[in-house]
């Protein structure tokens, strides 16, 4: 194989190399010009892979002749390609260039007709440089006026990315010196195969540099992109930190707000629950005052206001032990007790709860169950549940209540069922709200089932409703489950009327 095919076969198996690379690279946002730019090193490799066959001294006339018009075909297609890749490189795209692009591809598909292009003569020409032999096809009129315009079309490349550069586009003036000297290599093959004189065909290297050209610009592109996308990961970093700062202190605001909101429909909700029976505290004691004189006798009433005055002492004591029970449990988040018989609690909290009266309830607890919780505690929250699902039934009417108590996991769960009249989605979603009650105004603070949740909570557990409207409610009590025998006595679970 002589020199020039072995230059051949190097030249067109870097330009695929780049070919591949660029069609690869088109996928990148911001590069979608290499497609085009692949499809200049694809016909500059089959352009380059010819001249294995125009440099081989076995090669037959008409397959010269053949390889020359592939050849120029491929220069006209590479050219086409260089056009749609400058527009699309430099923004601009001038209107000539899509009918000169077509143009040229029809004139590149024309010179594949059998008797177009060329003559069909080939001359042989030995050059003693390198002793390179070369096989060259007469081209027509019609092939030498493809290749002017071809030559043509590079001057006019080559103006677009000089003015380009003028306007200090990034790698113009790389791309401009790349296109220089493929124009210069290109007139020399052109007055060669022209006949002018005799030297050494230079495409093949020449083809070499405007793909070195773009190889340049696009390993300078490519580090433009890292460098941009390091400054802008260093802004949205800082972006980033002010604005969590920002919503750091945002978050604190809204907490000093909410808690500041809390604190003031706490305070209005004790102050309602107080005041009521302190005004009919203070009007029972003043008209007490006013008819209770030396020498005078009792009023008839006397009985009916200290009455009064009790239950509104026993409100007011009953506000304070919940307010208390609540700041015990947001003061102490887990507080075990001893080992409890369950049984024992449920019992006590039946019998305590006198709003069961009338109604059908069934406690089904296994004596052997145990807790770890204070028996005050646990029966404070049963007996709340039992007033609850007592209140929950309709005035007048025989409803069913039940009790269960279960080992599950490393908790005992004790639910509380009714049959009532159930909740609402709005009213279960703010059923554990202080001082949000649905009873009529005096006959429920609102409170019962917030410290509930808060004594659950405080003895390891948690407290959560299940109801729907109509349907009845479903209350879960979940407290540690303890191992060994409760040292409370254990009550026998039943049934209580």
């Amino acid at each position: 194989m002589s020199v020039a095919a072995i230059i051949a076969l190097l030249s067109a198996t870097l330009g695929a190399y780049i070919a591949l690379l660029a069609w690869r690279y088109r996928l990148a946002p911001g590069l979608r010009d290499q497609g085009w730019f692949a499809a200049v090193a694809a016909s500059a490799t089959a352009f380059t892979a010819l001249n294995v066959f125009t440099t081989s001294a076995s090669a037959a006339p008409e397959t010269i002749v053949w390889a020359s018009k592939a050849q120029l075909a491929c220069g006209a297609a590479h050219v086409a390609a260089w056009l749609r890749y400058a527009s699309i490189f430099l923004g601009r795209t001038p209107r000539w260039e899509r009918p000169a692009a077509l143009a040229l591809l029809a004139g590149g598909a024309a010179m594949l007709v059998p008797g177009v292009g060329f003559t069909g003569q080939v001359t042989r020409r030995a050059v003693g440089l390198l002793d390179v032999t070369y096989r060259d096809a007469e081209p027509s009129a019609v092939g030498a006026l493809l290749l002017g315009v071809i030559l043509a079309l590079f001057v006019a490349l080559a103006v677009r990315f000089a003015a380009a550069w003028r306007r200090d586009v990034p790698y113009a003036g790389a791309h401009l010196v790349a296109l220089s000297l493929l124009f210069l290599m290109a007139g020399n093959d052109a007055l060669l195969l022209g006949g002018a004189y005799d030297g050494l065909y230079l495409l093949d290297v020449g083809f070499l540099g405007p793909v070195a050209a773009v190889a340049y610009a696009l390993s300078g592109r490519v580090v433009d992109e890292s460098r941009g996308l390091a400054d802008l990961r260093k802004r949205l970093e800082h972006e980033v930190a002010a604005r969590t700062a920002e919503l750091t202190a945002s978050r604190e605001a809204l907490l000093r707000a909410e808690k500041l909101a809390a604190l003031g429909q706490f305070s209005a909700g004790v102050s309602h629950e107080v005041a009521n029976p302190t005004a009919v505290l203070s009007a029972n004691l003043r008209y007490l005052a006013d008819t209770l004189r030396p020498g005078a006798p009792a009023p008839a009433d006397v009985r009916e206001c200290l009455g009064e005055s009790r239950e509104a002492v026993e409100r007011i004591a009953q506000v304070t032990r919940q307010l208390l029970d609540a700041s015990r449990s947001a003061a102490a988040p887990t507080a075990p007790g001893a080992r409890l018989a369950v049984t024992a609690a449920v019992q006590r909290a039946l019998e305590a709860t006198g709003a069961l009266e009338g109604h059908d309830v069934e406690a089904a607890v296994d004596p052997g169950l145990a807790a770890l919780a204070p028996l005050d505690g646990l029966q404070r929250v049963l007996e709340q549940l039992l007033d609850n699902a007592a209140r929950a039934i309709r005035p007048g009417r025989r409803g069913r209540i039940r009790v269960r108590a279960e080992a599950v996991g490393g908790l005992v769960r004790i639910a509380v069922e009714d049959d009532g009249t159930g909740m609402s989605e709005e009213t279960l979603r703010r059923a554990f709200d202080p001082f949000y009650s649905t009873r009529a105004f005096g006959t429920g603070r609102g409170m019962g089932l917030s410290v509930s949740r808060g004594l659950a909570q405080s003895m390891g557990g948690d407290l959560r409703l299940e109801s729907l409207p109509e349907r009845g409610t479903r209350a879960v009590l979940e407290v540690p489950l303890a191992d060994g025998a409760p040292e409370e006595a254990a009550g026998g679970g039943g049934r209580a009327d």
